[in-house]
């Protein structure tokens, strides 16, 4: 990630690619380690969270998410 590139703008240009919710997330434990298809990002701060919709295992989950909490798969990892 770039400094001049946010958790979000870089969330938004990786939307139809892959990501990896880390083992440490703060969220449900049975999405942790869980690889799913981003499909939007929305910045609910200008610094923080995002909340990120993922598809995970054939559903939906929308998830409030920290840089840390998530790993970017492909496109040399984004």
């Amino acid at each position: 990630m770039t400094d001049d590139q946010t958790f979000e703008q870089r969330l938004k240009s990786h939307v139809g690619g892959l990501v990896r919710v880390v083992d440490e997330a703060k969220v449900d434990p049975a999405l942790r380690g869980k690889i799913g298809l981003a499909l939007s990002a929305r910045g609910m701060y200008s610094r923080g969270p995002v909340r990120v919709e993922l598809l995970i295992d054939g559903s939906v989950r929308s998830l409030l998410l920290y840089p840390s909490e998530l790993e970017f798969l492909g496109a040399e990892d984004a």
